[in-house]
């Protein structure tokens, strides 16, 4: 559902770009969101790092969902970054020098796996209520406090959707290593980078006006305007075929409400950087 920019709503001064189980600080939002061919096959990509201070009396984590076609998903679709942790900052700074021409106005046996990546240990699901159920086999350091409400709410907002919960317990604040995940789009004609915001241990509130701050890029291998992207660090090939080459983008700053950011295909092809705030698909419509 789109919504357009609302200026009678209250400021909530919370932190940036997720929903975190339980209080957190999260800021230094880097963004990617991009359609790549690899093998002959287009796949949509999701980058996504920032840099975290767990607020909590114990473990925390921040939970991201992704529209990818239910049941495709595994630990295999989180590709390790290890060896070019620079690869959203270059990609940040490449969007930076993009230019930009508009300003923002069945199923499938469920999957559930846990693994450690970084900072962080991923609880990946097909269902966000099957969440709780592995909390267990989180390492104990990093394993968070249940938080129902949010696993409910996200259950119906975000339906058939995956969810990556990304456990962490950084006791000062610290920059997590980059993440980029390769998945099957539900809407091949969109781009999706999740910003939906709570990070008091409730739900997010979907009348919220947030404070945003936010370094985002989009990539297609059609855009008629972009940056090309310079990696610094040596990226190993089953992580390069992932990477863009070329990027759109730009720093968003300021008060938004509350909701995730949803690029059409056709406007970036264009090269025209138009980002659309929307409430999740199983929303319902909202008013100040």
């Amino acid at each position: 559902m789109k919504i357009r920019w609302l200026l009678a709503v209250p400021l909530v001064k919370i932190a940036l770009a997720c929903c975190s189980l339980a209080p957190a600080d999260f800021h230094g939002t880097r963004g990617l969101a991009a359609e790549i061919s690899v093998q002959g096959k287009l796949v949509h990509v999701l980058g996504y790092q920032n840099t975290a201070l767990n607020q909590a009396s114990g473990a925390n984590a921040m939970l991201l969902p992704i529209p990818a076609k239910p049941g495709s998903m595994t630990a295999k679709n989180m590709l390790d970054l290890s060896t070019c942790p620079h690869a959203l900052e270059d990609v940040q700074e490449a969007a930076a020098r993009s230019i930009v021409t508009r300003t923002i106005s069945a199923s499938p046996p469920r999957r559930l796996e846990v693994f450690d990546r970084g900072l962080y240990t991923v609880v990946l699901a097909q269902s966000a209520s099957d969440i709780p159920q592995a909390l267990e086999r989180v390492r104990p350091d990093r394993r968070p406090q249940l938080a129902p409400a949010i696993f409910e709410a996200y259950e119906k907002w975000y339906p058939k959707w995956t969810f990556a919960l990304c456990c962490f317990n950084s006791r000062q604040a610290a920059e997590g290593a980059p993440m980029l995940w390769w998945y099957e789009p539900l809407n091949p004609d969109q781009l999706f980078f999740p910003a939906l915001d709570a990070h008091s241990g409730q739900p997010p509130d979907l009348k919220a006006a947030v404070a945003v701050d936010h370094a985002l890029a989009v990539s297609t291998e059609r855009m008629r305007v972009s940056a090309d992207v310079h990696y610094r660090d040596k990226v190993a090939p089953e992580v390069a075929a992932y990477l863009p080459t070329r990027v759109l983008g730009r720093h968003i700053e300021g008060e938004m409400p509350n909701g995730d950011f949803v690029f059409e295909k056709r406007d970036v092809w264009a090269g025209d950087f138009r980002p659309e705030r929307q409430l999740p698909p199983g929303a319902k419509s909202v008013t100040p």
